[in-house]
């Protein structure tokens, strides 16, 4: 079978959020919030051009001592949440990465 993730696009009162899951359903990113589902597809759409695109990484610390991912692509940074260790918030960038590029709209 193939490893493949998803998009999923949520309503929270007026405004839309996507996320990313893997295929088994953990979530790998949240975006910010967008007025409109046409507004939110195009950001996923966006999203996957920038991430897949050779974007710089950076990992540091945040002012609470966790750990989160910069994808940086000229002036587009998409940012992930906050782990305690350096590694575990590589790896989830470099899974965000991976299932961007395999991962639809549902």
């Amino acid at each position: 079978m193939a490893v493949k993730g998803k998009f999923v696009i949520s309503q929270v009162d007026d405004v839309y959020y996507f996320e990313l899951r893997a295929n088994n359903g953990q979530q790998l990113y949240e975006s910010r919030p967008y007025s409109s589902e046409k507004y939110c597809r195009a950001a996923v759409d966006n999203f996957v051009k920038h991430i897949t695109s050779q974007p710089v990484l950076d990992v540091r610390r945040d002012k609470t001592g966790h750990y989160r991912w910069f994808y940086v692509n000229g002036p587009t940074y998409y940012m992930g949440i906050a782990y305690t260790t350096f590694t575990s918030a590589k790896e989830n960038a470099e899974s965000v990465r991976k299932f961007a590029l395999i991962s639809k709209i549902e």
